[in-house]
């Protein structure tokens, strides 16, 4: 029992000490989508993966690394800061650390800081910011399509994880972390056979007659590129398989 209380007492401490790392309000991250839906990519395509921060303190030094696995991500090709930490003084997007923070996976991050005498840039103001995005290349191995993989939190063998500084050049913390899921599709896979063939040329005039379901990947049916989906995308798909037309291809869709 005495153990037991011992125990209960050092978690207590523990949990206080961490949470006077962050004053005021805990602050908190994501990686992907804002509503927690899977960033879909094409096979061989690059994507960006948006990054959310909150907070409610004057930051003057972030570093935010981004891992993701080997199988489904071939290569990290930097970034793109927005407005909301443009104003910092440095924006370097690192270069990614393989093996990194497991096996299997690579990380690469931002690190970024503010002039310590303009503490207003950005206002901390406590709602969902997008402050950058991180440019990703999805592997083109069928082996990878379909499964959900996720963007987590990184780490770089110089710089550690993901940190947040505060203006007294001492203090850092870091922030609750919601890793964001990753999907990837074949143009065309309708069916999601890993593969493109008169299956999903079925598949695809059943469900825009009305008669069979969505491909669960809606846009893997925009075969042309229009960022839609009807019959010329049927009749794409039709010449594409008789040889008459180049493969199905990604649109550039927000």
């Amino acid at each position: 029992m005495r153990n037991f209380f011992v125990l209960i007492v050092a978690i207590i401490l523990f949990s206080v000490m961490a949470a006077a790392q962050d004053p005021g309000l805990r602050d908190s991250l994501i990686f992907g989508n804002l509503d927690n839906s899977p960033i879909i990519i094409g096979s061989g395509q690059e994507a960006a993966v948006p990054v959310w921060i909150k907070y409610d303190d004057s930051i003057l030094f972030i570093h935010l690394p981004m891992a993701t696995d080997d199988d489904y991500i071939e290569s990290r090709n930097g970034g793109e800061s927005f407005v909301s930490i443009e104003c910092w003084e440095e924006q370097v997007f690192l270069p990614p650390d393989t093996n990194s923070p497991q096996a299997g996976y690579t990380s690469q991050g931002l690190m970024t800081w503010n002039d310590w005498n303009d503490l207003a840039c950005p206002p901390p103001t406590y709602i969902w910011v997008h402050v950058i995005d991180f440019w990703v290349t999805a592997s083109s191995d069928t082996a990878a399509l379909g499964e959900i993989t996720y963007a987590i939190e990184g780490y770089s063998p110089r710089n550690g994880d993901v940190i947040f500084g505060l203006p007294d050049g001492v203090s850092e913390f870091e922030p609750r972390i919601r890793n964001g899921p990753l999907r990837l599709y074949l143009s065309g896979d309708v069916n999601e056979s890993h593969d493109v063939n008169g299956l999903d040329v079925t598949y695809l005039v059943n469900y825009l007659k009305g008669t069979g379901p969505p491909p669960e990947i809606l846009i893997s049916g925009d075969v042309n590129g229009s960022c839609g989906m009807n019959g010329i995308d049927i009749v794409y798909l039709v010449n594409y398989l008789r040889q008459d037309c180049s493969a199905p291809v990604y649109g550039e869709c927000q």
